[in-house]
């Protein structure tokens, strides 16, 4: 079994446009990007699940939860009402943040799984 990593090209790429939007959405309350956390979200994924299918398949049912996370995060900041609180969403940078998070946790789930991959070769 042959596992590959993403492109570190690509994947640098990525971790520096949403460590960036993750830092402008903080310093900005005002500036809703929830629609572009999921946009990258779903582009990293479909790269991740294209190049590296072994470590992505077992995974697939937490990247479905986080997938439903960050599209409800769409309408949370956009002013959904929250029946379970009672309050209307707000823009707060958060889905930029667990998106960035999230890319994170894909990636060193690769790593891991090829070091022990290797580990046991040995």
């Amino acid at each position: 079994m042959n596992i590959s990593t993403p492109r570190r090209g690509f994947t640098f790429l990525i971790l520096l446009i949403t460590f960036c939007l993750t830092l402008l959405a903080t310093i900005s309350n005002e500036l809703n990007l929830s629609g572009l956390s999921f946009i990258i979200f779903c582009g990293y994924v479909f790269h991740f699940l294209k190049v590296s299918p072994y470590v992505a398949i077992p995974l697939l049912g937490f990247i479905f939860i986080r997938f439903t996370e960050l599209l409800s995060g769409i309408f949370i900041e956009n002013g959904g009402y929250l029946t379970e609180t009672g309050l209307f969403g707000e823009v707060t940078g958060a889905f930029m943040k667990l998106t960035f998070y999230y890319i994170i946790f894909l990636n060193l789930s690769v790593l891991l799984t090829i070091f022990l991959m290797q580990k046991n070769k040995t």
